[in-house]
């Protein structure tokens, strides 16, 4: 009886491990094909970073569109996550103070567009829903207290701030590398929090320009002195540069804007974007961009209910002789996701890849992505790299917290490349 009990203690052991590896992360995505126009950004300033600070006044602010004409009810959540974005193992009664769920009130119907929508908003944490523990959280949007019925989810941050980031970004010191690539170094001042094992209870991450499919997660210190952890690496903390976006603006329905070629208006609106051409050999020109972001506004700064819905076609004139089957328009508008919807399409007769893509009114940053055997997004021949792009560079650190065994957010700070230096 004795032996039984041991081997199934064992078994419930590796099992418990097992299902704890598979944990999936969660992910920006939206799940609802008529959902559209997703944006999460702190109320610090406008388009912020979705970042606050615990037990402050700061607030998160959530909007979607919904295409059909009546609206629905929806609820949102928050979601504890680790610094890998997999769910902790607790329950939302032990991280968040309150409710658990707070529904959706805020909902407009479109007026005078040709695309009739539900414009859904949200502003959180609320008085009924607080948020106990700084780290990473996932807003998951649901129907009709159905959790299972997902719309949508984001990742949001919540800072409760510890320790002191500095950042330098500087053209890369590797030879291979230096005309490509740049170098995000980093020192941490950790003098306000006690972490017992830096290499294994502290971590590091490293967004550029917002993506997280090339976010740097696997740094640890490369030494430490005193209260300061140097994440001065020469290999481990690359970037490469990419090229300053292409843009586009469909602010106005009734003028072509930047980049438009022309617009036509039947029962719909559509914009066809001038020739795009592939950048890779070309060398880096100066441009002021937004980052890859983007901005829903119209030309008289119109309510979010009162702007239209445009299919925009993208065009790229083919830079090589074979036609690339993985091509994608990217930015943070398709939160840099690739699908069906954003895949460009290979005309062989007229040697030009297309995609047309249903897209708000609002000025759009962009890039052509290409997706490689192993499922990673490269732009060396659409874009080009160079080490003098500007870029943005967001930094999270994180401790371990040990009454609950979870990773807690105790550092942020946002960089740029704009004042690199060269090595």
């Amino acid at each position: 009886m004795k032996l039984y009990k041991i081997l199934f203690l064992i078994t419930f052991v590796l099992l418990s491990k097992i299902s704890k590896s598979q944990i999936v992360p969660l992910e920006n995505k939206i799940y609802a094909s008529t959902v559209h126009t997703v944006l999460l950004y702190s109320n610090i300033s406008d388009y912020a970073f979705p970042v606050i600070n615990l037990n402050s006044a700061e607030q998160f602010n959530l909007s979607f569109d919904e295409l059909l004409a009546t609206n629905d009810n929806y609820y949102y959540t928050l979601i504890l996550c680790n610094a890998d974005w997999k769910p902790v193992n607790m329950q939302p009664n032990e991280y968040l103070i309150g409710s658990a769920f707070e529904s959706i009130d805020d909902h407009s119907f479109s007026l005078g567009t040709y695309q009739n929508y539900v414009h859904y908003s949200a502003s959180f944490p609320t008085e009924n829903m607080k948020i106990r523990y700084a780290g990473n959280y996932i807003v998951k949007v649901y129907r009709n207290f159905n959790e299972e019925d997902v719309i949508l989810t984001q990742r949001c941050f919540v800072m409760n701030k510890k320790a002191n980031i500095g950042s330098k970004v500087h053209q890369a010191v590797s030879l291979d590398q230096r005309y490509t690539n740049q170098e995000v170094d980093i020192e941490v001042d950790v003098s306000n929090a006690t972490i017992p094992s830096p290499y294994t209870d502290a971590k590091l991450s490293i967004l550029q320009n917002g993506r997280f499919d090339n976010a740097i997660t696997s740094l640890i210190p490369k030494y430490i002195n005193g209260n300061m952890y140097n994440y001065d690496y020469e290999e481990g903390n690359l970037f490469y540069g990419g090229n300053e976006f292409r843009a586009f603006d469909v602010r106005n329905i009734h003028s072509v804007g930047q980049n438009v070629s022309n617009k036509t208006i039947d029962t719909a609106i559509h914009v066809q974007l001038r020739y795009d051409e592939s950048r890779g050999a070309q060398q880096h020109l100066a441009l002021t961009d937004y980052n890859g972001k983007f901005l829903i506004v119209n030309s008289t700064g119109s309510a979010p209910n009162l702007l239209d819905y445009t299919y925009v076609t993208f065009t790229l004139n083919a830079f090589s002789s074979e036609g690339q089957n993985n091509l994608y328009v990217l930015g943070s508008f398709n939160q840099w996701q690739p699908s069906a919807n954003c895949k460009l399409e290979y005309n062989a007769s007229r040697k030009i890849y297309q995609c047309t893509i249903f897209l708000k009114q609002g000025y759009y940053n962009y890039g052509y992505y290409a997706m490689n055997a192993d499922g990673l997004l490269e732009n060396t021949d659409t874009e080009g790299n160079h080490y003098e792009t500007e870029n943005d560079y967001y930094i999270f650190f994180y401790q371990k917290n040990y009454s609950y065994n979870f990773d807690e957010l105790i550092g942020y700070q946002k960089s740029n490349s704009g004042t690199m230096e060269r090595r």
